[in-house]
């Protein structure tokens, strides 16, 4: 898995993250990018990040736009925890669109080649009462192990 910081972009040495990038793409190892990793990940493959119009904070719904996958086992709406602030403001090339709000777009990719798959959100914080993020991760631990 692949998490972030709460630190300004501006805050990371971009030439650092360039090494993280290139550290990443040659494990081969399936990754999850959870909030600020799927921002990494969607560097790494190209994408910008920048600061959202207005951030998402709270349980909420994302609107899955592709099941396959990763959302394979949740609903078309599921509820998860969002907490951020900055978003990737386009799919990079090579990355399929799996889930998005009117607010943030890109919520949830996969990686059309790579085993790589990111969530804006964060399925680790879910209730037992909205238990969709927990769904999420057991299917991300499948797919890992199907490579």
């Amino acid at each position: 898995m692949l998490s972030g910081s709460s630190a300004p972009w501006a805050a990371h040495d971009p030439a650092a993250l360039d090494r993280l990038g290139e550290v990443v793409g040659a494990s081969g190892r399936p990754v999850l990018g959870i909030c600020a990793g799927m921002q990494l990940l969607g560097r790494f493959g190209g994408g910008q990040i920048d600061h959202a119009a207005e951030a998402e904070i709270g349980e909420l719904e994302v609107e899955v736009v592709d099941h396959e996958g990763l959302f394979r086992d949740v609903g078309d709406r599921p509820r998860v925890w969002q907490y951020h602030s900055d978003e990737l403001t386009g799919l990079p090339a090579g990355f399929r669109l799996l889930a998005s709000t009117d607010r943030c777009r890109v919520q949830a990719f996969a990686h059309e080649q790579l085993p790589w798959w990111g969530t804006q959100f964060h399925p680790e914080s879910y209730r037992s009462a909205n238990p969709d993020g927990a769904r999420i991760l057991h299917t991300f631990f499948e797919l890992a192990g199907e490579r």
